[in-house]
């Protein structure tokens, strides 16, 4: 018994000392005498404070933490008992060993009625013996009746440009008294922030895309009822960091969509009709945070875009197969990993529809742009003259779908059933124009005049991009191929704006008949079957009488040009330029014409190019991404200022084909492209140069 007795002391004995080395091991055998020393980073000399308010020190050790005790924090002489104490096992616990900072809250409360105090912060030395001190002299003011706290973040940090500061506010005394609370950038007068809603505890957010790399010292300002005032400000650093990064997805899957998130990382969709959807979260620096593939029977999904104001979800719109017919698509994933919050159809009966592109709504609701077969289908009828027999074939093809649904998912307008109440300006038309013919009932016989009526059919028409505006209304831009009178078909670049109501209290489609054919129309007389619960609309369009244009983005216009809307896309040309696809590039007002365009240009050599994206950038112009062809296809990146003039132009080179889809300028300043190259969707980062890590 005495030997097991001895060999537990020695196995103690043995313990103790391993400890003791474990913990000189963080000096790393450093035999040098040991230095203490303290800064204290916040608050600065004479900032002001409110009685009985919590003041957030902020502090840097000089050397290992395992050197020192404990921290001690008075008010006015270090030889009263401390207000509080950072002992040693808080000091262990941080996560730096070496030069630590850290962060400690001291009350105010003993400092009734003063109107200045020193704050002493002191470092102590293991041996109890050895300390360093610093001294920091404050302002004091006597508290209204109700005064408030800076709970989080701590005072003079350091911020990357983008970043979102969040505030958490304390209100300390009697709520009732709460009139109205302001928080302003530096001198201005505009706050960024305001409320009169009295809260505890007030959450505010402060974005710093728009600001610039200096220092900065907001205001806080609490009126109460009774017109007391209190002020507190605050004070951080912006700097300029932009990283770039190159991300590939799964093999198979071509990019569709692309957002930058509320956390300022970046989530993408892909997706093959056949494989199903893939939706990718990146964070700031492109680290793979989570991926959630959706088979093809879930939906396909063509767009995305973040719910930013609720529970910071995902929302997906595309198409499902149903049956054997397309359906409408949307579902809404959290932004954890991409997990169901709640999956929606919104589908016809017996025509296949979908959804192209989704926008969050200014209602906090969501806009859909997407399309529908034209619920006539395909039928052989003919129309009789007296001296003709005009046979026709109907050919309905698409037409535009826009839907309206509540941030639920719910309907705002919009069927799901079938076609009842449903209104639609459908590309079929009946048409007119003056003939003759010879009436051998006369004699001799003689020559009349006739109307001789005819079908035109007017193809596709299919949205592409879709902008929800500060106003409630919405605009669109895509493609409207119709027929001409020669038998040839025609591309036009369609667009058009509505209002929050979509025109109609349920879904709604249209399709282009050019306004040069509305004298031609025939009546409802004629054709009574093309009246049927149909309106005719004319829907405005821009392009040249002999060459295709398609509308695949648009923005609100910065004003450069003095139109409402930049659009970005391709031309094709066939005239004596001969110079195949470009990008092109129109501001227009969106009420006009061809004639009503204020400025349009094509970007391009004598190779084919085109523009896929194009997004408004800080300083009031414009970023563009496509392809333009070297060897293969390849991404481009163009910029261009307010007036539409090229600023500068990058061509991102890989083996093989690659392009890019969307554009967005990140709120650091850099732009990423979202694109493919060869049969996976990437995604590209690069500077506010265009200047990117792909080589």
């Amino acid at each position: 018994m005495k030997k097991l007795t001895a060999f537990f002391l020695l196995a103690l004995l043995s313990l103790t000392m391993l400890v003791q080395t474990g913990c000189d091991s963080s000096r790393e055998d450093d035999d040098t005498p040991v230095v203490i020393g303290i800064e204290v980073l916040s608050p600065a000399d004479n900032d002001n404070f409110i009685i009985g308010q919590l003041i957030q020190v902020t502090s840097k050790l000089s050397g290992y933490t395992s050197d020192y005790s404990e921290i001690r924090y008075y008010f006015g002489d270090t030889e009263t008992t401390p207000i509080t104490i950072f002992d040693k096992d808080q000091l262990n616990s941080l996560d730096q060993s070496q030069d630590a900072e850290f962060q400690w809250e001291v009350s105010t409360e003993s400092l009734t009625g003063s109107t200045e105090a020193n704050l002493i912060v002191e470092a102590v030395g293991n041996d109890l013996t050895t300390k360093e001190t610093v001294t920091i002299p404050i302002t004091l003011e006597t508290p209204s009746a109700l005064t408030f706290n800076i709970l989080s973040p701590a005072q003079n940090l350091q911020y990357n440009i983008g970043d979102r500061i969040v505030f958490e506010v304390e209100m300390i005394g009697e709520l009732s008294l709460f009139d109205e609370f302001n928080a302003y950038i530096g001198s201005s007068t505009s706050p960024f922030y305001t409320t009169t809603i009295p809260e505890p505890i007030l959450t505010f957010n402060l974005l710093t895309a728009d600001l610039y790399e200096a220092p900065y010292t907001l205001k806080f300002k609490l009126i109460t009822k009774d017109e007391e005032v209190v002020i507190l400000n605050f004070s951080f650093t912006l700097i300029e960091y932009i990283p770039t990064f190159e991300a590939l997805g799964t093999a198979g899957y071509e990019l569709k969509s692309i957002v930058q998130t509320y956390d300022n990382g970046y989530l993408t969709l892909a997706s093959d009709p056949t494989a199903g959807t893939i939706v990718t979260k990146y964070n700031e620096e492109g680290g793979l945070e989570w991926s959630k593939p959706l088979a093809a029977s879930i939906g396909i999904g063509e767009s995305i875009c973040e719910d930013t104001e609720y529970d910071k979800g995902y929302v997906i719109a595309g198409w499902i197969d149903n049956a054997g017919d397309k359906d409408t698509w949307v579902r809404k994933i959290n932004q954890e990993n991409g997990g169901l919050i709640w999956n929606k159809h919104y589908g016809y009966n017996w025509c296949d529809d979908g959804a192209t592109v989704i926008k969050k709504s200014v209602d906090d609701g969501y806009i859909i742009g997407g399309y529908t077969d034209n619920y006539y289908g395909t039928a052989l009828d003919s129309i009789k003259g007296k001296s003709y027999t005009e046979y026709f074939t109907w050919e309905t093809g698409l037409d535009i779908r826009i839907i309206k649904i509540y941030s639920n998912g719910n309907e705002v307008w919009g069927h799901n059933v079938s076609y009842t109440s449903h209104r639609q300006w459908r590309d079929i038309t009946g048409h007119k124009y003056e003939t003759t013919y010879i009436d051998t009932n006369t004699s001799p016989p003689s020559i009349k005049p006739e109307d001789r009526f005819y079908i035109r059919k007017m193809g596709d028409q299919l949205i592409y991009d879709l902008v929800a505006k500060e106003d409630g209304n919405y605009l669109v831009t895509g493609s409207n191929n119709f027929g001409l009178y020669t038998g040839n078909t025609k591309e036009d670049m369609f667009f058009a704006e509505f209002d929050n109501f979509g025109g109609v209290t349920n879904s709604m489609t249209w399709s282009r008949i050019g306004a040069e054919d509305e004298e031609h129309l025939g009546s409802e007389e004629h054709f009574p079957i093309l009246s049927i619960n149909t309106e005719i609309k004319t829907a405005n369009h821009i392009g040249d009488s002999t060459e295709d244009e398609i509308g695949y983005s648009l923005v609100e216009s910065q004003g450069g040009r003095g139109g409402q809307v930049v659009m970005a896309g391709e031309t094709h040309q066939t005239d004596s330029k001969a110079k195949g696809y470009d990008a092109w590039i129109a501001e227009f007002t969106i009420s006009g014409d061809e004639d009503g365009v204020f400025w349009e240009n094509s970007f391009g050599n004598l190779t084919d190019e085109k523009s896929y994206g194009i997004s408004k950038t800080k300083d009031g112009g414009y970023v563009v991404t496509g392809y333009n062809t070297g060897t293969d296809m390849d991404t481009w990146l163009f910029k261009l200022d307010a007036e539409l003039s090229l600023v500068w132009s990058k061509t991102i080179a890989t083996a093989g084909d690659d392009t890019g889809v969307k554009v967005l300028q990140t709120k650091d300043g850099g732009f990423i492209i979202g694109g493919n190259v060869g049969n996976r969707a990437r995604i590209i980062k690069v500077d506010k140069a265009g200047d990117s890590p792909v080589k």
